[in-house]
């Protein structure tokens, strides 16, 4: 996985350099926000982990420009900063971010975002440039089952899930804990959403934990029921798991 990381400070950059190494990622390292869109439109990156508090054009701004450029709108981005308050998440998770990193970085915390952003890169890969694919992966681990969604969320994706998540299965995990994960998709349209509530139909009258990724605020404004279930990253959902 090859990452571009917009970072200013040179301590946080040895840092994360450093960090990279340990898990085995790809870092490729700029100082302001201009000088990253100059390498995108140059070079091929699977995510970008952004700054916010930068010289020039800020973080915010820049994650603007990304989303509203179609040729990288579709990247993962996961800001990098010390303000972790409710409103600059929220203004990041309304533009549309995949996952936040906090200053002081935990490593062992730096450690499962990033495998869990490799396994959204690689399903992001498994369907990028096919329009109808539909693809969903179940996964159950500790009490938790865990179905991710990529692709597109339309009629057959909704049949594809029905036939996985049959009786038999819905018995066998009547106690688990059910996170819907959309972290791998760019972001849901109207039909889309109507596709994702009749996936939650199915589910009942279990309410599963929803990982929005990018598609947090506008499901927020049609899913009032899951306003305290609705999240925008996995880690999030999973420490309302372990309540």
């Amino acid at each position: 996985m090859k990452i571009l990381v917009v970072e200013d400070d040179d301590v946080q950059q040895t840092l994360l350099q450093a960090m990279f190494g340990k898990i085995g990622v790809d870092a490729l390292f700029v100082h302001t926000g201009e000088a990253g869109l100059e390498k995108l439109r140059t070079h091929f990156f699977d995510a970008m982990l952004l700054d916010l508090n930068l010289p020039g054009k800020s973080g915010v701004q820049i994650l603007k420009m990304i989303r509203e450029n179609v040729m990288i709108s579709d990247m993962p981005v996961v800001i990098f900063t010390g303000d972790k308050t409710r409103e600059t998440l929220a203004q990041c998770m309304q533009i549309g971010i995949t996952d936040y990193i906090a200053k002081p970085v935990d490593m062992h915390q730096f450690g499962v975002k990033f495998a869990r952003l490799r396994k959204i890169v690689a399903q992001m890969a498994a369907t990028r440039g096919k329009a109808d694919t539909v693809k969903i992966n179940f996964e159950r681990n500790g009490g938790i089952l865990r179905i991710s969604f990529g692709g597109l969320l339309n009629e057959e994706a909704v049949k594809r899930f029905d036939s996985q998540y049959t009786p038999p299965f819905k018995s066998i995990t009547k106690t688990d804990t059910i996170i819907l994960s959309l972290a791998a998709m760019p972001g849901l349209n109207d039909a889309q959403i109507r596709c994702f509530n009749l996936i939650l139909a199915l589910i009942e009258p279990k309410k599963p934990l929803i990982v929005a990724g990018r598609s947090f605020g506008p499901l927020l404004d049609v899913l009032p029921d899951y306003e305290e279930r609705l999240f925008m990253t996995e880690a999030d959902a999973l420490k309302m798991a372990e309540r």
